[in-house]
């Protein structure tokens, strides 16, 4: 009953969360801890707490503060890990509300100001009315900050593997500039973090003005011309293009055109979140609306169904999304552009 339970509810919030994500293959059950629902997975040959957290789509700390009883730093196999049963719409501020007499679902959703459907998944309730004194788990979805403008900004996507210093080395920027830039504590960052590096636009050449010293040795003074000056800026903005164009050399760029329109289903989430068609799942995507030129940055979620409903369109958006490219159609034709 509980397994028809959750492919119920995972039918009405897909396409948002996908089947892989929340049941993995090598997933050994449920457990219900604190008021919310876990996946129990069972470390297998070769895993490592990285390719688990990646897996579940949370991060490492997450894993670790969900599973203190374990050494998480000396996985064995055979462990059992917790990991959210829907890690995407497991975010915000958690509540833990105990129903009282009287208490519904649609009460409680106006109460939080969230959705009835959400509230099902976030405690695997399927179609069962609410008890009282059932404690269930609440999330509270929190504004999400927009990316930069990346025609301003150079923008740096964290891959497998980075760290800080080694990206302050590729763009030669100073460790503690992009820790004050990017609002970052301490020098930890995490696969799939957008970092911003600096303007695009040129440093101004600054004016060189040579002060007179006091000495009672007369040495000569080299004063440095404005167009010296000129000279070494320009070298120096030069090498700085040629090493972000090496960089990005790197990558491959995708683009590709098709229409766009709005995932189906109720999903309250101020997340700029997407479905796409061939892009792997956490790829950040540029998508442009062809007729206004509105442009945002999205990341993919989820595959979009190969289905007759999703026929002629390249990508579905969330509501927030679709409504920051000013979408006002069932569909509009869009640009999608991103790196491999």
């Amino acid at each position: 009953m509980l397994y028809r339970n959750c492919v119920l509810l995972l039918l009405l919030i897909s396409p948002v969360i996908s089947w892989a994500s929340s049941f993995s293959a090598d997933s050994i059950g449920t457990e219900r801890r604190n008021g919310e629902t876990y996946v129990l997975h069972q470390v297998d040959q070769g895993e490592t707490l990285f390719s688990v957290s990646r897996r579940y789509g949370v991060t490492i700390q997450e894993i670790k503060e969900l599973n203190p009883e374990i050494d998480i730093n000396q996985l064995s196999i055979g462990d059992t890990l917790r990991a959210p049963l829907f890690s995407d719409l497991s975010r915000g501020e958690k509540t833990l509300h105990t129903v009282a007499e009287g208490e519904t679902l649609y009460r409680l959703a106006k109460q939080y100001e969230v959705t009835t459907d959400n509230i099902r998944a976030w405690n695997t309730l399927g179609l069962e009315p609410l008890k009282i004194g059932q404690v269930i788990v609440i999330y509270q979805p929190q504004p999400e900050e927009e990316l930069p403008d990346p025609e301003r900004y150079v923008l740096h996507e964290v891959k497998e593997g980075e760290t800080l210093y080694a990206i302050s080395r590729a763009y030669q920027v100073g460790v503690s500039e992009l820790m004050e830039r990017n609002d970052l504590e301490t020098e930890s960052i995490n696969l799939g973090q957008v970092l911003t590096i600096r303007e695009k636009n040129p440093v101004p050449v600054p004016v060189v003005k040579v002060e007179p010293t006091v000495s009672t040795v007369s040495t000569p003074t080299r004063r440095v011309s404005r167009s010296e000056a000129l000279r070494i800026e320009k070298e120096r903005y030069e090498r700085i293009q040629r090493e972000e164009a090496e960089t990005l050399a790197s990558y491959k760029k995708v683009t590709s055109n098709g229409f766009a329109s709005v995932i189906e289903g109720k999903l309250n989430t101020k997340k700029f979140l997407a479905l796409h068609r061939s892009a792997p799942i956490g790829t950040i995507l540029r998508v442009r609306n062809e007729m206004n030129d509105m442009s945002i940055f999205v990341r993919v979620v989820g595959k979009l169904p190969d289905t007759g409903v999703n026929n002629n369109l390249e990508i579905r958006l969330t509501q927030s999304a679709y409504d920051k490219l000013g979408g006002i159609n069932e569909r509009f034709p869009a640009e999608i552009t991103y790196v491999e």
